[in-house]
C-alpha cells in the first residue's frame, strides 16, 4: 500500500513539481551551483520545506494551496519574505506584479502612466536616470520620436 505522499504526488503531479522546484530554488547549495551572482532572497517556511519535513512538507503545502493543475506557477506576494501560507499568489508573473510592493513603487506607477501616454519604457527610464527628470515630468512630457537624416 502506498503512502499519502505518493498518492498525492501521482494524482497532482504539477502541484508536486511546483513544490519541488520551489524547494530546490531555496536550497543554498543549488543556488551556489546554478545561480552565480544572484542576490535574490529565497527562503521557505519550515512546514513546507523538503529539508525540514520531508514528504510531510508536500502534504502541508498541498493542504494549504490545493490543486495547482491549472496554474502556471506560484509566486510570493512580498519577495523579501519566505514562501509560506500567507505569502503566495497563484498564477503567472503578471499576477504577482499587481500585488508586489516593488511594482507599486512611485517609479513603477510612473512607468504605467508613461506607457498610457505613449512613452516607451527606455525613454522614461532615460529621462529619470540620465537626465534627472522627476517621475511626474518623465511620465507626462510628450515623447517625440527623432529620426536621423
Amino acid at each position: 500500500m502506498s503512502s499519502l505522499y505518493t498518492e498525492l504526488r501521482k494524482e497532482h503531479l504539477k502541484t508536486w513539481r511546483i513544490w519541488y522546484v520551489m524547494n530546490q530554488r531555496c536550497d543554498p547549495a543549488w543556488r551556489r551551483r546554478y545561480l552565480r551572482n544572484d542576490n535574490s532572497h529565497y527562503d521557505i517556511v519550515d512546514e513546507w520545506s523538503r529539508e525540514e519535513y520531508g514528504e510531510e512538507g508536500f502534504i502541508n503545502f498541498f493542504d494549504t494551496v490545493g490543486d495547482l493543475e491549472h496554474v502556471s506557477d506560484l509566486h510570493r506576494k512580498d519577495p523579501t519574505q519566505p514562501y509560506g501560507p500567507h505569502n503566495y499568489v497563484k498564477g503567472d508573473v503578471s499576477s504577482r506584479v499587481n500585488i508586489s510592493s516593488y511594482c507599486n513603487s512611485q517609479k513603477a506607477q510612473g512607468l504605467k502612466r508613461a506607457k498610457a501616454n505613449g512613452i516607451p519604457p527606455w525613454c522614461y527610464y532615460s529621462r529619470i536616470n540620465k537626465q534627472g527628470w522627476s517621475i511626474r515630468k518623465a511620465s507626462t512630457h510628450p515623447y517625440k520620436r527623432q529620426r536621423k537624416v
